[in-house]
Parts: C-alpha cells; structure tokens; sequence
C-alpha cells in the first residue's frame, strides 16, 4: 500500500517468470531489481491480463508489468533477488474520500481500503477516516512480504501507531478511527 521502496516479490510463474507485487491492481511500477541492477522497461511497459502478458516477447535485462493484476515479468531468469519499487494499490471504489482507480498512500485510506478488502460487513464511520486522512495526510509505504503472515488488527495497528491514531470498533459495531491529540501546554 502507497509507494513501497525495493521489496523483494515471490515468483508465482517459474515457466513465464511472472513475479507478484499485489493480489489486485496497482498504480505504477518505478523500478525493478534483479541483485541489485536496475532492469529496463520493455517496450510495450503494460498488458492488460495475464495471457496478454506471458504471450509478450520480453528482451532479456528488462521487464513488463500487468498492473491490472499486480504482476511483473522478467525477460530472463533472475541471477538473485528480483526487488521493486512501485506505486501500490489503487482504489476499489470504496473508500471514503478517494476515487475508484486512483491511487493512494495516506494512511487512512490504507487502514479504509483493507477494511473493504476483508470483510463485506464492515460498518465504517466515514467521517472519521475522512478527518484522519484530512489531518494526516503524509504519503506511507507499507508492504507486507510473502514470508509474513499478519492478521487484520495487527495490519490496522502498524499503521495507525505510525501517526499516533487509534482504530477499532465502538459499541455499535461500526468502526472508527482518529487521531491522539497530544497537550498543547503543560498545566
């Protein structure tokens, strides 16, 4: 979610060298990796699914994506550990304050769009993200690797202990968000 700098992705197709950043679309793809050397984007930079993709002649030492999907595939084998700067995921159309397909990296809306991402049953007070995201609008990389295994809250609270928030749900079942306000003077 948001920009994630030089994160090491799985390879999910070893036959078509296809490599996974997102299980959805994503917004941009700045730079790719293979131990460390900057890959070239091949000529036609995107493919609009996955046949389309693996069916691409790719020019060994560069690399297409398909960010419909999240992917990326190399032009050869990689000699290491292939890594990846990009702009992650892009909004499903609900989330509160942020355009279906647009991207975004603020927290709030990080927090909203896995919320909409786990459950349909969620009740979200979608003012109280709105403010977050109005009061606290700073640009995040988060990335959780293929090797990790984190549960919703565990997700939520990284993400809110980073600009000092708290998100849970209230009594009524809806969840809330906000921020802590910090005293202004000492008494």
């Amino acid at each position: 979610l948001g920009t994630c700098a030089n994160v090491s992705v799985p390879l999910i197709d070893a036959v078509y060298l296809v490599y996974q950043l997102h299980d959805g679309q994503i917004s941009a793809v700045s730079h790719v990796y293979d131990r460390g050397v900057e890959l070239v984007v091949n000529a036609t930079a995107d493919y609009s699914n996955y046949a389309n993709l693996i069916a691409a002649t790719i020019t060994p030492g560069r690399y297409a994506t398909c960010l419909a999907l999240g992917l990326i595939r190399l032009g050869a084998k990689a000699d290491g550990v292939v890594t990846v700067t990009a702009n992650g995921a892009v909004s499903n159309g609900l989330i509160a304050t942020v355009a279906s397909g647009t991207f975004f990296s603020d927290t709030a809306s990080c927090v909203h769009y896995l919320l909409t991402r786990s459950s349909a049953n969620v009740v979200v007070d979608f003012g109280s993200v709105a403010v977050v995201q109005s009061a606290q609008s700073a640009a995040i990389g988060y990335f959780i690797g293929p090797d990790e295994s984190k549960t919703l809250r565990q997700a939520i609270d990284e993400l809110t202990n980073g600009i000092l928030a708290f998100a849970g749900f209230r009594r009524d079942r809806t969840f809330d968000m906000g921020l802590i306000a910090l005293p202004g003077t000492v008494p």
